[in-house]
């Protein structure tokens, strides 16, 4: 019989021992996010940077990092760690073999990876892959054009395929028709609800979008993109709280992509959780600067009252995109904010320079006007923005314009 004593022992040893587990498992994760970060901000050099120090060959890292190197343009070196994937699961990194071995012009190569690729049943499209640059060097190689002559794709997935077309050329509805076809046919073919989804949000038609990617969820429950759309619809349709409960399902499946953290933040934001928003987009400032992320962390800022650290990041942003006539338009309340009105004119100066017809970005331009004392001009302003629709300025113009 085991004493108390040992007893203890073994309990506090097995609970020691699943922490350093789930320890080691964030820790994993949290290296895969940072690297897929990086690639997506086009940083390869700190990506793989990062990896050297860790000494970590973990197959998913690996694999990562062979996505860093087609990047860097590296294709043999990706080529090597790719083959070293494969060697692992040999589902894996045919793809990215057959790149790596079309850009290096060694198109026997290319193809053998590229067969076995295309026997897969998830792939990507004929036209994604026959457009796809990396095969440019090969295309007219006797292998490729024999590889092009055998039936890679069933008659659903060569539906897809001009559903997918249709969308890319912008004609939704076409595209819908044929998904509804296929649907009809094969009706647990769960990328059919989410191109159906991704039509109707170009359509700005979001209930349709979202009844459309829970669809594709109840055929694909765990598939984290679908989830990570759905919560996109729940915010932009005003429904933040379920947005928020989405996205951490998402998250649960998937933790190491930096969009899914993006959204959260953005979510955080909608429901005025201060805290959280900007906990969440300091880690993401860490890996991501894209002008959208900095926009977001800014407009965390902003509502936090961190107004200097707002106005970084909006400098940021429009240094990524000069010609983002919104983020003109934020920075310039900021400056409002901070009674820098000569900086607030010069904002939205630029954005009326995009948006020309938008009434409230002249009523703010003649409310920072009248704080400097421009009567004449803020006059004009208000009567533009009365012009263009915008109601609140008839106060204004009582008040300071008669």
């Amino acid at each position: 019989m085991i004493g108390r004593r040992n007893v203890y022992i073994v309990i506090m040893s097995l609970f020691l021992g699943m922490f350093n587990q789930v320890y080691a498992q964030n820790k994993y994760t949290n290296n895969l996010l940072i690297i897929k970060a990086l690639n997506a901000n086009n940083q390869g050099d700190k990506a793989i940077e990062h990896y050297t120090k860790l000494n970590n060959n973990e197959f998913n890292l690996k694999k990562e990092i062979g996505n860093t190197y087609i990047l860097l343009k590296d294709y043999k070196t990706a080529a090597n760690l790719f083959l070293q994937v494969n060697k692992e699961n040999k589902k894996v990194g045919n793809y990215e073999l057959a790149q790596c071995y079309g850009q290096l012009n060694k198109p026997v190569f290319a193809i053998k990876y590229l067969k076995i690729y295309l026997k897969q049943n998830d792939k990507e499209t004929i036209s994604q892959i026959k457009l796809n640059e990396n095969f440019a060097k090969i295309s007219n190689s006797t292998e490729w054009i024999e590889c092009w002559k055998q039936e890679w794709y069933s008659a659903i997935e060569l539906l897809y395929n001009d559903a997918d077309y249709e969308y890319r050329n912008g004609n939704y509805n076409e595209s819908i028709e044929i998904l509804d076809n296929i649907l009809k046919k094969r009706p647990s073919f769960h990328q059919a609800y989410y191109l159906i989804s991704q039509n109707y949000y170009k359509l700005q038609e979001k209930s349709h979008a979202l009844y459309a990617i829970n669809e594709a969820l109840k055929i694909a429950p765990t598939k984290a993109e679908y989830s990570y759309i759905k919560s996109l619809l729940l915010k932009e349709l005003g429904k933040a709280k379920k947005a928020l409960k989405e996205i951490n399902y998402t998250l649960k499946n998937d933790s190491s992509t930096i969009d899914y953290y993006i959204l959260r933040a953005e979510i955080y934001l909608a429901l005025k959780e201060s805290e959280l928003a900007e906990q969440e987009i300091d880690l993401i400032l860490n890996y991501n600067q894209s002008a959208n992320t900095n926009t977001i962390a800014a407009n965390i800022y902003t509502l936090n009252g961190n107004y200097l650290k707002a106005l970084k990041y909006y400098n940021l942003s429009l240094k990524n995109e000069p010609n983002n006539a919104k983020v003109f338009v934020l920075r310039g309340d900021v400056y409002a904010l901070t009674k820098t009105y000569e900086f607030a004119e010069k904002d939205y100066s630029m954005a009326l320079d995009f948006f020309p017809n938008r009434g409230e970005i002249y009523h703010k331009r003649g409310v920072v006007r009248v704080k400097q004392k421009k009567y004449k001009e803020a006059c004009s302003d208000f009567s533009k923005a009365r012009d263009y629709g915008y109601l609140k300025s008839e106060e204004s113009l009582k008040s300071y314009c008669q």
